[in-house]
């Protein structure tokens, strides 16, 4: 399924900008961990090597895997990530986050304007000494929680709930911090030059369209619009 919606030409291009194409042959080359980091992602909660396993498994039955290959352990999974690093998976999320609306697409547009929802959302992360340094963590009074968390504010298509950009930030930063940086217009991906986005701010809306610019309509301009066709 992954490499279905993810082609390997993709994946290798990212890798070959990234300088994280390997040198020498190995058990987890790099394009096989990123459909593994992508995996952990759909199969959230199980072992690492089960992770690996499902994903093997699917392309042996494809006829794209050898049948004598062996699962990794723990470690050496952990060490392929650790080489592989963050910087190939930050460039596919931007290659491939885009818009997929239709121009009939339900719930999609607004008098031409393509409609966009933001919104935050916090989650924990391992506890490790390098989150918590990088993330903190949250709490109240009582003391700080048992874990580091990590505050993410994205920006998705309203009509296919596609998620088109995101920004992540320690727990204790603003939503509306995090926000301001998605909604500048050099920050802005998928607006087009002169053509403006409109945004539902949701609980977020205070403090954001005076800074927005270009890249995000009020909803007293975009009712104001004549009937326009979508982007």
């Amino acid at each position: 399924m992954l490499s279905g919606l993810i082609h390997r030409d993709i994946v290798d291009d990212v890798i070959n900008e990234c300088g994280k194409r390997e040198k020498r042959s190995r058990l987890l080359p790099a394009h096989v961990v990123v459909y593994y980091v992508l995996a952990l992602n759909l199969f959230f909660g199980e072992a690492y090597e089960e992770v690996m396993r499902q994903l093997v498994n699917g392309l042996r039955f494809l006829g794209n895997w050898r049948y004598d290959w062996t699962v990794p352990s723990t470690s050496a999974l952990s060490q392929a990530r650790a080489r592989l690093g963050e910087a190939p998976l930050k460039l596919l999320f931007e290659r491939i986050a885009v818009p997929m609306a239709r121009a009939g697409t339900r719930g999609a547009w607004f008098r031409g304007l393509r409609v966009m929802a933001i919104d935050g959302v916090v989650f924990d992360v391992p506890d490790t000494a390098a989150n918590d340094e990088e993330f903190g963590r949250g709490g109240n009074d009582q003391g700080k929680g048992p874990f580091p968390q990590v505050r993410l504010v994205a920006v998705a298509e309203c009509g296919t709930h596609a998620v088109v950009d995101a920004v992540l930030g320690p727990v204790a930063t603003g939503e509306q911090t995090l926000a301001g940086q998605l909604i500048t217009p050099a920050h802005c991906r998928h607006a087009r030059p002169g053509r403006s986005q409109f945004l539902q701010l949701s609980g977020l809306a205070t403090g954001l369209r005076d800074r927005s610019g270009a890249a995000v309509a009020g909803l007293g301009e975009a009712a104001a619009a004549g009937p326009g066709r979508p982007a």
